[in-house]
């Protein structure tokens, strides 16, 4: 791995989330086309509003769109004013609860522009944000970029005063306070720069762009959510975890009519309930929990072994993989012996498929093991640890010329996935951006079985 972006034609692609190696180039000039996506639900003056702070900004008229999708709103949004100069288009999804993700996805498939800038209805950017948004994603087709949100009180406020406002022309509204969690998350990874696994807590969808190869390529947001809250982190997570590059940029700001969550009352069981919602979509073991299990794994694993496999070394290496990964997804090939499958399938975290896609997106790690073995639990797991973000982005255990299994980063072999869409070649990206490691299988606590094996032994703890 180098510290030097790949390029193609006018897009970066960096080495793991050094967004700093971007900066200058961000400050240039762009064409590419935009999009700003607002949800709506019966905020009528709110929207006035978001229309007189978007005639303000600073970005190209003829680059931009406005998306105002309405969810399901007894009565239809209020119309721009006529004098304001941004193509707009309002769209409609039925009244199913609260969805704003889906009311993004909807916004997403309604535009066809480079870059998509999201912001809340109540959530006033000021006049350069959405060129600050832009710009990143813009020069980086991984970044997910948030701008500073602070917390006003607009109770009152007309779309005239709020425009001479946000220009410098007239005075201010009343501050909230600003979450003090949030801005001391940003401080403590240099605005996102030094993000791991759990940065995803710090992306707000109030304010925050991505480029529509990065979106579309994870699926876009989780349109099942019916309920506040949640979906923001869900996505960043999901993003992360398929090598989203996560900026923060202070100088995008926009202003919040309500407080923060947090000085919100009444707000702790709804926000157990998100809890519980994200411990089944986010795999980071910190958001779920050690205990239970989900649908969701953490750990995706793909055995396909060489014809001549026994039964009993099929069944030492799903043992082995089982007991160091609890929170793992095994995936046997359809043609798999029918008096092992019989064996295994009572346990739910076997499968005799593929994986879905929407699992592969989600989870943080893919094994696949290509040749019968033993993996000692500890080993295993420090080597799953070992690709973590900074890590290498994928180990491969190889002896003697022959591969006998590799680990790999979702986060890797997403933004690798993308890199190659647009021409370069996988193995050149894996180890220009990521890094790639070869272990010996002493090194990495691997045993190759050769011959059958002493099945009773080995699962007594014995050796195999």
């Amino acid at each position: 791995m180098t510290t030097t972006p790949l390029a193609t034609g006018c897009h970066l692609w960096v080495p793991h989330n050094r967004w700093d190696l971007a900066t200058d180039i961000v400050l240039r000039p762009r064409t590419d086309t935009v999009a700003v996506i607002v949800p709506y639900y019966e905020q009528p003056e709110s929207l006035l509003r978001m229309y007189e702070a978007l005639a303000a900004a600073t970005i190209d008229r003829h680059q931009i769109e406005l998306i105002v999708i309405d969810d399901g709103s007894a009565v239809p949004p209020p119309p721009p004013p006529p004098s304001f100069e941004i193509a707009t288009r309002v769209v409609r999804q039925p009244n199913r609860g609260f969805r704003p993700g889906a009311a993004r996805n909807l916004g997403a498939a309604t535009t066809t522009a480079d870059i998509l800038v999201f912001l809340d209805a109540d959530t006033l950017p000021e006049p350069e944000t959405v060129a600050r948004l832009a710009a990143w994603p813009a020069v980086m087709p991984d970044a997910l970029v948030v701008g500073r949100r602070g917390h006003v009180d607009l109770t009152g406020w007309t779309p005239e005063a709020t425009g001479r406002w946000l220009t410098a022309s007239g005075p201010g509204p009343r501050r909230r306070s600003d979450p003090s969690w949030l801005q001391l998350g940003y401080d403590e990874t240099d605005n996102l720069l030094v993000a791991d696994d759990r940065s995803y807590r710090f992306v707000i969808s109030a304010v925050m762009a991505c480029h529509r190869w990065l979106y579309d390529d994870i699926g876009g947001f989780d349109a099942t959510r019916d309920e506040y809250g949640g979906e923001d982190w869900e996505f960043a997570s999901r993003a992360f975890n398929n090598g989203a590059v996560l900026v923060h940029d202070p100088t995008a700001v926009a202003w919040h009519d309500e407080p923060d969550w947090a000085d919100r009352d009444g707000s702790s069981g709804a926000k157990n309930l998100e809890t519980m919602w994200l411990a089944r979509a986010i795999t980071e073991p910190s958001t779920r929990g050690r205990g239970l299990r989900h649908a969701q794994p953490d750990t995706i694993v793909r055995i396909v072994l060489p014809a001549g496999t026994t039964i009993g070394q099929f069944v030492v290496t799903i043992d082995s993989l089982l007991t160091g990964l609890p929170d793992i997804g095994i995936h046997l090939p359809s043609d798999l012996p029918e008096p092992l499958w019989r064996n295994v399938q009572h346990d739910q975290r076997v499968h005799r498929s593929r994986p879905a896609n929407s699992s592969l997106v989600r989870a943080r790690t893919v094994i696949d093991v290509d040749q019968p073995l033993m993996w000692e639990p500890v080993a295993l797991r420090e080597t799953v640890d070992a690709v973590r973000p900074n890590g290498p982005g994928t180990i491969t255990i190889r002896c003697s010329g022959q591969q006998l299994a590799s680990v790999s980063s979702t986060r890797a072999l997403g933004r690798v996935r993308r890199a190659a869409v647009q021409g370069i070649d996988p193995l050149v990206a894996m180890a220009h951006l990521f890094g790639r490691e070869v272990r010996h299988p002493a090194e990495a606590g691997v045993h190759p079985l050769h011959g059958e094996v002493d099945l009773a032994g080995s699962l007594a703890g014995g050796p195999s």
